[in-house]
């Protein structure tokens, strides 16, 4: 049987020497789950789509080994981690009574075990938005200390972001708003409908230049999701009990909405729009509005050229030089001087 990553599932890896083995897979960001059988790891890691005859074919390995291999598979995927290449519909979690057999003996430590430990409401926060959102705990601890900042040191404004895909990150800024500083309005600005200008000469990932951005899932030229409309996004955001008139979705390119509609004053701009230009205009329309004392997040910065170039040139020609702190493998915030 061929599988695949079942959905929301993922693998990480560990670096050994030279060698690079797939420890673990989980649908949880703080808790990961070995997978002992060294096979099943490189059948994973090289190609889940692959089937267990595939791969021990490709490597000459005997049958014994292939029936082993196919074993541990099956036990994957009764487990909820795989599953047939075919199949579709809902993630499954990892099954508790498979949790301590052989081929998945025991949870291990996830990246974020941090987060969970030493903020549990930023633990609970994020499995509250992580269907709607590509974030991660790290920069959704971010995010929620640029809101308590902001309102802890009265910085006057909105809170805004561009690039708003599900709405999960505006989700959460609309429950910490609410509980924090109910008076302030929050702003989206999307196309909403994961359709937008095509990477320039200027985008590229940054670990690897050579792929074509186009081909990557945030980059879909057609959108098949019903989550990222306009009317999906009010929806999840009006769940929470965020009041109407204090939401501001404006839908189009950033590059034609910016200069006819925006707030007056921001204290939070979030910016997540993956390219260049689009940066660009963001920051050339938004900086200006950001009171003294307010706070920016470049939700791309270091994984795509784009934003991090957008970024470096305009902070250059502007000659501001902020601290620019890091978030995670991805993502920097800076606060503007006052």
């Amino acid at each position: 049987m061929n599988y695949r990553l079942a959905p929301d599932v993922y693998f990480a890896q560990n670096g050994n020497d030279q060698e690079t083995k797939l420890v673990g897979v989980s649908s949880s960001a703080f808790e990961q789950y070995e997978v002992s059988n060294d096979l099943a790891a490189t059948l994973i890691s090289e190609d889940p789509a692959i089937s267990a005859s595939d791969l021990t074919a490709k490597h000459g390995l005997a049958d014994e080994v292939s029936a082993e291999l196919s074993e541990a598979l099956s036990g994957l995927a009764d487990a909820g981690i795989l599953v047939s290449s075919d199949a579709s519909g809902e993630s499954s979690e990892v099954s508790e009574e498979q949790r301590g057999s052989s081929w998945l003996p025991r949870a291990i430590q996830g990246p974020y075990h941090d987060v969970l430990t030493t903020r549990p409401d930023v633990a609970h926060l994020f499995e509250t938005i992580q269907r709607f959102t590509f974030t991660t705990p790290a920069m959704l601890l971010a995010l929620d200390s640029a809101i308590r900042y902001i309102v802890d040191n009265e910085v006057p404004g909105d809170i805004v972001e561009c690039g708003v895909w599900r709405g999960g990150t505006l989700q959460a800024a609309a429950l910490l708003t609410q509980q924090l500083d109910p008076s302030r309005h929050i702003w989206g600005y999307d196309t909403f409908s994961e359709t937008w200008e095509s990477p320039s000469v200027n985008d590229s990932l940054t670990s690897a230049p050579e792929v074509d951005l186009s081909q990557l899932t945030e980059f879909a030229s057609e959108s098949t999701d019903p989550l990222v409309s306009e009317e999906a996004v009010k929806r999840l955001l009006l769940a929470t009990g965020f009041p109407e008139p204090q939401i501001h979705l404006v839908k189009g390119l950033v590059q034609e909405t910016l200069a006819q509609e925006k707030p007056q004053q921001i204290s939070l701009l979030r910016l997540d729009t993956d390219l260049y230009d689009s940066t660009r205009v963001e920051l050339q329309e938004l900086y200006d509005l950001v009171a003294p004392g307010g706070v920016i997040i470049l939700d791309d910065y270091a994984k795509f050229t784009g934003p991090t170039k957008a970024l470096h040139e305009f902070l250059n020609e502007r000659r501001l030089f902020p601290l620019l702190n890091r978030l995670d493998e991805q993502g920097c915030m800076f606060v503007k001087e006052q």
